[in-house]
């Protein structure tokens, strides 16, 4: 077996032990926003499981509406399934609520050329959720680990 071989080997095994200390967690406190957040980030780095994905994290912003990069990364799967403008609605919505001054971003945007749909004013004008979810996934998953009794991936 070649090294990157075994790398992906174990990167897929952990991964799959997130997802179950995960869904173990969720089992365990259903409303807890944070575990469908973070099983959501799990699932979105496989292409057949976004779907779940978007549900979960559509359920941790359910739980709390007062955390808009739920629904910023919510709402980013469903733009980059779904590039459609009647997202424009939603994008401004959490904007107004992560007090994100969308304007400026349309107008940087337009100076430069890019487009204003859905999808560019996300990545361009909020915190890019993937990169702060891999940032915090392995402190969660061990700190879940304690809180479960469920065995971590690390």
């Amino acid at each position: 077996m070649l090294f990157h071989d075994a790398l992906e080997s174990d990167a897929a095994t952990a991964l799959a032990e997130a997802r179950r200390t995960l869904q173990r967690a969720i089992e365990l406190a259903p409303a807890t926003a944070r575990f469908h957040a973070m099983l959501g980030h799990t699932l979105d780095w496989d292409d057949d499981t976004v779907d779940a994905a978007r549900e979960h994290l559509c359920e941790a912003y359910r739980l709390a509406q007062d955390d808009p990069l739920y629904g910023v990364y919510a709402l980013t799967l469903r733009a980059e399934s779904l590039p459609d403008d009647t997202l424009l609605a939603d994008v401004a919505s959490l904007a107004r609520q992560a007090r994100v001054d969308l304007e400026a971003t349309r107008r940087e945007l337009r100076a430069t050329g890019f487009p204003e749909d859905a999808l560019t004013l996300l990545r361009n004008a909020f915190l890019h959720p993937r990169n702060y979810f891999a940032a915090l996934h392995r402190d969660e998953v061990l700190r879940l680990e304690a809180e479960t009794g469920a065995r971590a991936f690390c």
